[in-house]
């Protein structure tokens, strides 16, 4: 029995591990990008009129930019509730072309 809790502890701690590990990174073709956390207020206007356009009933109150391994900027993401409760996210370029909606 203490083997076997102990197994389990080892490997939650291990899968807890890897998980933390990823976060805050991405990839897409091939570039890796990080997360930085910021305000709703920080986010440009373009971005903001896209992330209303592609979700209009959401009220977004979390922001990341993702940023290269450069420090370049690469889109914004942003996140809010619908009026359901829902989370709702998109990533948005710089621009305002919405790159993503989930």
């Amino acid at each position: 029995m203490i083997i076997n809790s102990r197994r389990h502890l080892l490997t939650c701690l291990v899968v807890s591990l890897s998980w933390i590990a990823g976060c805050g990174e991405h990839e897409e073709e091939g570039e890796k990008f990080s997360r930085r956390t910021i305000t709703v207020k920080d986010v440009p206007p373009a971005v903001m009129e896209a992330s209303a356009k592609a979700l209009p009933d959401v009220n977004f109150t979390e922001a990341w930019k993702n940023v290269g391994a450069d420090d370049s900027l690469h889109s914004y993401e942003i996140r809010g509730r619908n009026a359901k409760g829902k989370v709702r996210e998109a990533r948005i370029a710089a621009d305002g072309k919405i790159l993503e909606v989930e």
